[in-house]
């Protein structure tokens, strides 16, 4: 009888448990819009390379990606190793402090897309 009544508390505890389980899209996958509407080097691009690139790419070094001509010479080789991180076929992921969040990262495609304006 204990063991019956054991059981039942056990199940039904399991059950509890497993009722606030959220299998949920909005909770799964947290959806980002990214509000920017220009994607030229000047307005949106050279303001992540200041913050995640020139402590590294700033003038003396090489790379340099402090000026726009500078990225502009490299700007293929960015925009891969930025946007497609370890899988790009030019070098490993930039930066090496981890992926961009996911709007900067939107900004370099779009900035591709239009052809790399400065």
């Amino acid at each position: 009888m204990k063991i019956i009544i054991a059981t039942s508390i056990l199940i039904a505890c399991l059950l509890c448990l497993h009722s606030c389980y959220y299998d949920n899209e909005a909770y799964l996958y947290e959806e980002t819009t990214c509000t920017d509407s220009t994607y030229t080097y000047t307005t949106r691009l050279a303001p992540i390379f200041n913050t995640n690139c020139v402590g590294c790419h700033g003038p003396g070094e090489s790379p340099n990606f402090s000026t726009f001509t500078d990225v502009n010479t490299w700007k293929e080789e960015i925009v891969c190793r930025v946007v497609e991180g370890n899988a790009c076929t030019l070098g490993a992921a930039m930066p090496p402090s981890g992926s961009l969040p996911v709007c900067d990262i939107q900004a370099f495609t779009l900035w591709q897309q239009n052809g790399y304006p400065q």
